[in-house]
């Protein structure tokens, strides 16, 4: 017998968890990198480039 799954992040109802909306392709989903953590990234990038350049 299979063990239910919690949440399948590659899922359509898992695109909306991470804030990807404009695809339920699981392909797609499989590969998209959700916004949250793009926005954390670019935050890092930023902080880390101003204290380089001070």
């Amino acid at each position: 017998m299979n063990a239910p799954r919690v949440l399948d992040l590659f899922s359509c109802a898992g695109g909306a968890a991470m804030g990807i909306t404009w695809t339920d392709v699981h392909e797609e989903l499989t590969e998209a990198i959700p916004p949250a953590y793009t926005r954390w990234l670019g935050t890092a990038f930023l902080t880390v480039g101003q204290e380089v350049f001070a």
